[in-house]
């Protein structure tokens, strides 16, 4: 018999000594002997047995046409022979290991649509044929390429899928001992929608099911009896879904589209390395499962038990996994239907409140998993934020609860079981994780909207922490009130638990001898800075418990060593975080540190001068915050006593911040950032400093950005600063200081480096400015034409650049040709530049770059319009014509485009114009674009113009007005002929802008009717059309309403 011979070669080979080459041909062919060898042969088991024991060729060997012929064998009897098939599969599955070539074969021969192990499976099966199934899927798993498979495949792979999910949810399964199985195929279902993410979706609610149910398998709690996953239904109150998902057993033939949403990673461990952390602590080959399985049956009770603990956690952990891809690869408005399930509150016969996730933390014992769930609650809640935006609690009994209520319980509910965990936490490594936790549901928790004492509770755990004898335990803590402290509207609950008093935070904005900003020089500045140095600090109220103890993680501490005394400092990432925090309390600047200034300023001295560059750049960025929300604080706050105590910091931490300028070799960033903090000083402090420490200041700069061996984006920010003061009032008027800080700034005007063409051509702005505020008819008073040429040449050149740079060329393009005098027409190759810098004016109009250039190019050329010498000169030289595309542009821009600040700039622009001939021919063509533009504004397509429509109504409104004034006889005839057909649109218009404007600003738009009358009263020589297109337009603009 066949069978016999096989057998009795197998028995010889096991024995015989022979070499590997040999030993693999005598392998292929017993194989090839075995496919003569009828499936239904008695002796089929006991053959395919042997081949368990033996070592099959390795991948060498894969092209061996042998293996192929002895594969189809085999799939055969695992169709057909329901004895062998378990030893089938086995076989399969151990000899494709060693040759990954097969792994499409087994997919389309062992797993098509038609496989009958689909059905067989889910019967009351040996768990070595499970687990061997599983291992088939998990070597086509490890080589799933979705992109190079055909269409029969993909259905294959999307049926084995849908099989691992039938698998959990059926009943002859979870009455099987052996708890590998369900690690297996939830470690396979991690495997599958990490590379397959679209698949997720439609099978949604089985896989949430499966995560959150096996989260609690093996928990010793009283609460869980057995784990069974049931199908998670979404929520009817979010269901924004277009299709309804399946809530029947999955069906395998089910097809997915679509593409997802990738959320980016806040904060906590990626969902990867928890995979991975899974499958290292799996690593057990399938290959010896009757070794295996006997081991595990030979166990004593003890040796079980923890066993059987082990494989537990491993569940969970593989759920936890499962769970966090889940969460991260679908749409938020899909998870935003399971947010029950995942958070539920804490409801009224609290029928929710055993499936929540962090319950299952607070009855794990093993510290893996608390922490991955932990991590997998931190990413759900920040993708949940715009959910929870909607919530609110008010304590107050009612008979319906709305849903805005319900997620108010549930963030509720969420702080209860954090707040538990932590307090009861021994881990460190998990009460870090807790932290983070908690941090990122305190951003996502609308705290205004929510009535309760939960915030108190909160973060008293959190001031409790903030003492924690570890340090990364209080760096986490801190971390926690930093998310407070970043939202800009600070409840009073929060500011009041945080240690400010209710003095602080109900002090209203009133301010006491008001100082105008502009007229501080007039001060008696030798009175006030004497003033200014015998000031005490003397606090309003206690300090905050929290700025204290941040103060004193930057303090030197010192310390008795035997008979020496020194100073300690704390670890380098506490004092980061400390920085970092007080970073965050700069934007609450009266709560927090207006009335610390002196401290902050002692720890701000040994923090620039520290030792760790680290330290130094995050205590720079600190003081630049500081100063920055200073002078905010000061411009609605501006008395003399806050002067004082400012002028007072100013003066000590300036000598601080140049010194350290000066020594700084390590990190330019950190002269960045210090040079920023100075440039932020404001015009308040800076009129008010001593003239001598102006002095001081201005030189330092201005060496610091001569100095050729500095950085360039060093001297760039130098440059910056020094723009910055020229906008001061007492250094707007000092032409020389003007033309020296112009000068630097084309010193750096050939640098390569984006972030310095910025920052050039940002102060390029700033002097511009100054200039324009200056012009004056005195010659003597101007800059030097020299000057001026190079600022309009590198700025027309810049306009060619990136839209962040053109976007501040053509402000300062506009404002230098409104400076151009007779004299800078005279020469052709001046009136060349003139010409080629109003090109890149009309450039930016027409191009197809940010909205922001297009508003800053409108506005450059209402600069220009308002020099009436470049429409002299124009007109007198052949070579200097650009009025057809400037005007051009001007009507597209009014017409089409979708901006409507674009809008108004571009119609302020033609505002400016002083003289009817200056428009030429293109008079009829502006009337005929604003009336069009004034009827396509009452037909609003973008909502989010919908604020800027009455500014842009006015402004057409102001340009008619203009028009209509500066208009001929010969004018008005051609311009009623067109309004004929808008006549109704521009006199609802002009009746709604009238009845928005108050009296003094509607004053143009009144005056134009009777200036119209006034015309029709005087030319006694009018025409009978001309009489009847000037009634016609003083019937559009009705002087009432």
């Amino acid at each position: 018999m066949q069978s016999n011979t096989v057998l009795k070669n197998m028995k010889m080979l096991s024995t015989s000594q022979i070499e590997r080459a040999e030993f693999d041909d005598r392998i292929l062919s017993i194989l090839d002997m075995m496919t003569n060898v009828d499936i239904e042969d008695k002796m089929v088991v006991e053959c395919i047995g042997e081949l368990l024991n033996i070592e099959f060729p390795k991948s060498n060997a894969e092209n061996d046409p042998r293996i192929k012929k002895f594969l189809s064998w085999l799939c055969q009897i695992l169709w057909k022979n329901e004895f062998a098939e378990v030893l089938a599969i086995r076989v399969i599955s151990k000899l494709i290991k060693y040759n990954s070539k097969y792994y499409i074969w087994t997919l389309d021969n062992v797993f098509c649509s038609q496989s009958p192990i689909y059905e067989r499976i889910l019967e009351d099966k040996t768990d070595v044929y499970l687990l061997s199934i599983l291992e088939c899927i998990d070597l086509i798993f490890d080589d799933l390429k979705m992109d190079a498979m055909t269409d029969e495949q993909k259905q294959s792979i999307r049926s084995v899928f849908t099989l691992l999910i039938r698998m959990q949810y059926s009943s002859n399964l979870n009455s099987l001992e052996n708890p590998k199985i369900i690690l297996y195929s939830l470690i396979l279902l991690n495997k599958y929608i990490s590379t397959c993410k679209k698949d997720i979706e439609n099978h949604i609610s089985e896989l949430m099911g499966i995560s959150l149910g096996f989260m609690q398998f093996g928990l010793n709690t009283k609460d869980i009896s057995v784990v069974c996953p049931k199908l998670i239904t979404p929520s009817y109150y979010v269901n924004n879904l277009s299709d309804e998902h399946e809530t029947d057993e999955p069906n395998i033939h089910q097809k997915v589209g679509g593409k997802l949403a990738k959320q980016k990673r806040h904060r906590g461990l990626k969902t990867k390395d928890i995979v991975n952390t899974v499958f290292e602590t799996t690593n057990n080959k399938l290959g010896e499962l009757d070794l295996e399985m006997t081991n595990i049956n030979n166990m004593e009770k003890t040796q079980y038990e923890a066993f059987k603990n082990e494989i537990s956690s491993k569940i969970r952990l593989a759920s936890i996994t499962l769970f966090g891809e889940i969460t991260l690869s679908v749409k938020r408005c899909i998870l935003y239907t399971y947010w029950q399930s995942i958070f539920p509150y804490d409801g009224v016969d609290n029928v929710y409140i055993r499936g929540d996730i962090l319950f299952v933390c607070q009855n794990d014992d093993s510290s893996k998993c608390r922490s991955a769930i932990l991590n997998v609650c931190s990413d759900v809640l920040l993708k949940l934020k715009s959910l929870y935006s909607q919530a609110e609690f008010k304590d107050r009994s009612a008979a319906f609860l709305p849903f805005s209520h319900m997620l108010g319980l549930s963030i509720i509910t969420t702080y209860k079981s954090l707040l538990e965990i932590i307090d009861n936490e021994k881990s460190l490594p998990v009460l870090i994780q807790a932290l983070k936790c908690l941090a990122a549901l305190a951003e996502v928790t609308p705290f205004a909207k929510l009535e309760s004492d939960i915030v108190f509770k909160f973060l008293n755990t959190v001031k409790n922490l903030v003492n924690h004898s570890d340090f990364t335990i209080q760096i986490s803590a801190i971390s926690v009130l930093e998310v407070l402290l970043m939202d800009t509207e600070m409840p009073s609950e929060i500011a009041e638990a945080l240690g400010t008093s209710n003095e602080c935070i109900k002090r209203s904005a009133t301010n006491e001898n008001i100082v105008n900003i502009g007229s501080a020089k007039k001060f008696n500045m030798e009175f006030l800075f004497n003033r200014a140095k015998n000031v005490s600090y003397k606090y309003n109220f206690e300090s905050s418990w929290l700025i204290l103890k941040i103060i004193s993680n930057l303090e030197n501490n010192p310390i008795q060593d035997s008979s020496l005394c020194r100073k300690i400092k704390t670890p380098c990432s506490l004092r980061i975080k400390s920085l970092h925090i007080l970073t965050a309390m700069a934007i609450h600047f009266e709560l927090f540190l207006k009335d610390n200034l002196e401290k902050i300023t002692a720890v701000m001295e040994d923090t620039i001068h520290d030792g760790q560059v680290e330290v130094r750049l995050c205590g720079s960025k600190f003081l630049d915050a500081c100063v920055y929300q200073m002078n905010l604080f000061l411009q609605n706050n501006c008395n003399n006593d806050n002067i004082c105590s400012f002028k007072c910091f100013w003066i000590r931490i300036l000598s601080i911040i140049t010194n350290q300028m000066s020594r700084e070799k390590e990190s330019t960033a950190v002269k960045i950032a210090l040079c920023d903090a100075i440039s932020n000083i404001g015009p308040v402090i800076f009129e008010n400093l001593p003239e001598s420490i102006r002095i001081t200041i201005l030189s330092f700069l201005s060496g610091l950005s001569c100095d050729s061996t500095e950085d360039v984006l060093v001297r760039a920010t130098v440059v910056r600063a020094l723009s910055v003061f020229v906008t001061f009032p007492s250094m707007r008027v000092n032409l020389v200081f003007i033309e020296n800080t112009a000068e630097l700034i084309l010193r750096l005007a050939g640098e390569g480096n984006m972030i310095v063409r910025i920052k050039v051509i940002w102060s390029m702005g700033n002097v511009s400015d100054a200039l324009l505020e200056n012009i004056t008819d005195n010659a003597n008073e101007r800059i030097s034409d020299e000057i001026l040429w190079k600022l309009i040449q590198y700025s027309t050149q810049a306009c060619n650049d990136c839209d962040k740079v053109r976007c501040n060329a053509v402000r300062t393009l506009g404002n230098l040709l409104r400076l151009l005098t007779e004299k800078h027409f005279q020469h052709i190759s001046e009136r060349t530049v003139i010409k080629s810098a109003i090109t890149k004016l009309i450039d930016g109009i027409r191009s197809s770059g940010t909205a922001k250039v297009k508003w800053n190019s409108c506005y450059a050329v209402g600069n220009v319009l308002q020099n009436e010498r470049i429409f002299l000169y124009s007109s007198r030289h052949k070579d200097l014509t650009w009025h057809a595309p400037l005007f051009s542009a001007l009507c597209h821009v009014i017409y089409n485009h979708p901006n409507y600040k674009v809008k108004i700039n571009a119609t302020t622009a033609l505002i400016h114009i002083r003289k009817r001939e200056h428009f030429g021919e293109h008079y009829s063509n502006i009337w005929s674009a604003v009336l069009d533009a004034i009827e396509q504004s009452n037909n609003l397509i973008n909502f989010y113009e919908y604020n800027h429509r009455d500014q842009l109504q006015e402004q057409m409104c102001f340009l008619i007005c203009h028009v209509i004034k500066l208009a001929t006889l010969q004018d008005i005839t051609i311009l009623s002929r067109i309004l004929l057909e808008k006549l109704e649109v521009l006199k609802n218009t002009w009746i709604r802008v009238l009845r928005r404007l108050i009296p003094g600003k509607a004053a143009p738009l009144l005056s134009c009717s009777t200036h119209l009358n006034d015309l029709l009263k005087s030319s006694s020589e009018l025409s009978s059309e001309q009489k009847n297109a000037i009634l016609l337009i003083v019937d559009a603009i009705p002087t009432s309403y």
